[in-house]
């Protein structure tokens, strides 16, 4: 299998990524002041206009009798209320949508009403990694704050909200409040000292479009892969196969990796292998730290991992208990690397899916290893 490096990605996407100075943001180069209004201008009417209208009407038949409240700040619109009732140990959820014009991104946090204890933190932080992985591959990712609160949280590129709402809402929001929901018992269970076993059991209880995943899988290849680049993955005694690939065997698993990260962006390793899992409509990122963890250096790990997902929008990191594995993991709708009639966000997001989650693992990988060898806790 041929290898891509961080910097082969990048020229090869530098005539469309005007502007692009770097693989981790972008950044506008300095141009005339009448471009930099009409973009603002533009911006402006993005929060305000269409995306608002398509969130707060998505909205409508989740939320209590109290309307989502709009909240203009400028470049960032905060869409905040309630959402429920929900026949679970929670029945309502706090549920607040950031649309960020400068960044062109909508982010989606949910938050369980309850709080846990600093002596059930352990407990909690290792039972919301369990549910993760045992939930499957989704958008959404359970967060443990360190005051105690719980999150869900997910996002999506504005594109996907202007183009095809229907698709991208039960990613941005239908993903958070079903995980919020079939995860809701075993919060409750630890907040409150009830014994396991913590079952929890994907739902799904928001209006989907019907997804074609194998259309989807040849769709991502042809648009983001070269030939040699990629090996798809179908063994069903593959770890990573068993753990997101569920019943559906139509799931697409696309198995690559970076070289020259630590020349590239630094960081302890040279070389990072991921898999870019393709179901439901979203391609989904699994990027690999390369050491296994042993068990006695699981809970540091998870406890560091726990506390960098408190700040971080997307490519948030998981521990799976079961395995000893670290991942960071980065989701994007098929649709934002296929389609759209701007098709310098097309390759950006073609760009981000690749090494996005990379890119992260690269950032944390010297401080997990000192963990690993009980250097640093």
């Amino acid at each position: 299998m041929k290898t891509k490096t961080f910097k082969n990605e990048i020229v090869a996407c530098a005539v469309a990524l005007v502007g692009c100075v770097g693989i981790v943001g972008c950044q506008t180069n300095e141009t005339g002041g009448a471009s930099v209004a009409a973009e603002e201008s533009a911006d402006e009417a993005v929060v305000k206009g269409t995306i608002v209208s398509n969130v707060v009407e998505w909205l409508k038949p989740y939320q209590m009798k109290i309307p989502f409240v709009v909240e203009n700040e400028g470049k960032d619109v905060y869409i905040r209320g309630m959402a429920g009732l929900f026949p679970s140990i929670y029945s309502k959820y706090d549920i607040v949508i950031h649309l960020n014009a400068e960044r062109q991104e909508a982010y989606c946090y949910g938050y369980l009403p309850a709080k846990v204890s600093e002596d059930k933190r352990a407990t909690m932080v290792e039972v919301l990694f369990r549910a993760d992985c045992t939930y499957g591959v989704s958008p959404a990712t359970l967060v443990l704050t360190d005051d105690g609160t719980v999150r869900c949280q997910a996002w999506c590129p504005f594109s996907c909200l202007e183009a095809s709402p229907e698709k991208a809402m039960p990613m941005l929001v239908g993903s958070v409040m079903e995980k919020l929901f079939a995860c809701s018992q075993v919060v409750g269970r630890v907040i409150l000292d009830a014994e396991g076993p913590y079952l929890i059991n994907t739902v799904n209880f928001v209006k989907r479009e019907a997804a074609d995943n194998k259309a989807d899988t040849e769709a991502v290849l042809k648009s983001c892969f070269s030939d040699g680049e990629y090996e798809l993955v179908a063994d069903a005694d593959d770890w990573l196969v068993k753990r997101f690939g569920g019943d559906d065997v139509s799931t697409g698993f696309i198995r690559s990796m970076l070289s020259g990260v630590k020349r590239d962006v630094g960081g302890a390793f040279d070389d990072l292998h991921y898999t870019l899992v393709v179901k439901d409509g979203i391609a989904c990122n699994v990027c690999m730290f390369p050491i296994e963890i042993p068990k006695d250096k699981l809970f540091p790990v998870a406890t560091a991992a726990m506390r960098l997902n408190q700040s971080l929008k997307y490519c948030l990191f998981t521990v799976d208990f079961e395995n000893g594995r670290l991942w960071s993991c980065y989701s994007i709708p098929v649709s934002a690397l296929i389609g759209g009639t701007d098709q310098e966000k097309t390759n950006f997001n073609r760009l981000a899916v690749k090494v996005f989650a990379a890119i992260e693992i690269a950032r944390h990988s010297e401080m997990f290893s000192l963990i690993v060898r009980g250097v640093a806790e």
